[in-house]
């Protein structure tokens, strides 16, 4: 099945990001003495890091996810986990708030609106809950968040919910991988590519027929 030019260009923002999370986890093993001398365990480190992820899922397009290698490196993948999930989540939140509350005028403060606007065509007021906790799943992008508060009629216990179970499995996958030795990454990362792909060109377009079938 052929992918539309705004999938593709996601695709291609998706693989940018793998590439730029292999780089940084690199670097951080073959340094990895340097960042415990200056971190270590002490907890204004974690708290640190929990706040930039949370500050991240605000402010998009900026992305957190070279910085996972480093906390799984440095606190071990299980409690790195539960950091960027906390992070995330409590900006997922937030950010739903905002553009739920606040509108467009505000959201424009924290995201790119045409980018945000650019995502309504995802959301569907059938099958919300199921429809969000897919769409993160196969589409994790932080102004997913703006969106589904602008455009969605979902309450705001469902989409907690909902996207508590769609950031769970990617922050536990992602801190995992981080913790890796660096050719396991490369192997990891060439099969996720490798899913994207499929994902985007078959999976998706069949579970976007089933969720917003009437």
């Amino acid at each position: 099945m052929k992918i539309s030019k705004s999938d593709a260009k996601t695709i291609y923002s998706l693989v940018l990001v793998i590439i730029i999370f292999l780089v940084s986890s690199y670097f951080i093993q073959k340094n990895i003495s340097f960042f415990e001398g200056y971190l270590g365990d002490n907890v204004s480190s974690m708290v640190t890091y929990a706040v930039i992820e949370f500050l991240a899922s605000l402010f998009a397009p900026i992305n957190t996810f070279p910085l996972i290698p480093l906390a799984s490196n440095l606190w071990g993948w299980p409690l790195a986990s539960v950091l960027t999930f906390i992070g995330w989540f409590a900006g997922a939140l937030l950010a739903f708030i905002i553009a739920r509350k606040f509108g467009s005028r505000v959201v424009a403060r924290f995201a790119p609106v045409m980018e945000v606007k650019r995502l309504e065509s995802l959301i569907s007021n059938k099958n919300r809950f199921w429809s969000i906790v897919v769409i993160r799943i196969l589409l994790p992008l932080d102004i997913l968040s703006y969106a589904f508060g602008l455009f969605s009629k979902i309450p705001f216990s469902e989409y907690a919910l909902a996207t508590a179970i769609s950031i769970i499995p990617h922050a536990l996958l992602i801190s995992y991988i981080g913790s890796l030795d660096f050719k396991y990454q490369l192997i990891g990362a060439s099969l996720l590519i490798i899913i994207l792909f499929t994902t985007w060109s078959i999976v998706y377009p069949k579970f976007k027929r089933s969720l917003y079938k009437k």
